[in-house]
């Protein structure tokens, strides 16, 4: 072992000296690793390359990545094992916050939609309402804009208002009050 390792773990060299690797292994991940190192051993795979969790001395656990390689005497039987192990911990939670940030991301969209899709349909209940209400009303109804340079026209006017001024509602649109009366 390095003094790497050591420091990553919280070990001293004399205490990791010995030790299986699956003693510093998350128990979750155990089984791929011992998988992954039987098919290094017997040469099903060249090399093994992983991204599992260990667990240091303190208990906490944290992620990390591992290529390992065999080293094989001359007839090719397997003698020990060479590591490199990357604490790809802070990489790897900041991953997992990115995918949850997205997710949440993702939930409040869908959400938005759905509340969109509603306010959306109540305006057009509401709009259709309103119309019926304009178009219906015995009452002179008139919806009047003010133009760029001031003036008042006649945005809309409803079947009252054409029975009065006895002119269909296409000669009362955009023309002047003062020029319809």
């Amino acid at each position: 072992v390095n003094a790497a390792l050591c420091r990553m773990l919280g070990y001293a060299a004399e205490e990791l000296v010995g030790r299986s690797f699956t003693d510093f292994v998350h128990p979750d991940d155990v089984p791929a690793c011992i998988q992954g190192g039987r098919q290094l051993v017997d040469g099903t795979i060249p090399q093994l390359q992983l991204e599992e969790r260990f667990v240091r001395k303190s208990g906490e656990a944290f992620w990390v990545r591992i290529n390992v390689g065999p080293i094989r005497d001359a007839g090719g039987r397997f003698l020990y094992s060479l590591g490199v192990i990357e604490d790809i911990d802070g990489h790897r939670r900041m991953v997992e916050a990115l995918e949850a940030s997205e997710q949440r991301l993702r939930e409040l969209t869908r959400h938005l939609e759905e509340l969109a899709g509603k306010r959306t349909r109540q305006l057009e209940s509401s709009r259709a309402q309103l119309q019926a209400f304009f178009e219906t009303s015995p009452d002179w109804l008139t919806f009047i804009r003010v133009t760029p340079d001031g003036q008042f026209v006649y945005a809309d006017i409803n079947s009252a208002c054409e029975q009065a001024y006895g002119l269909p509602r296409s000669a009362v649109i955009g023309r002047t009050p003062e020029s319809v009366l």
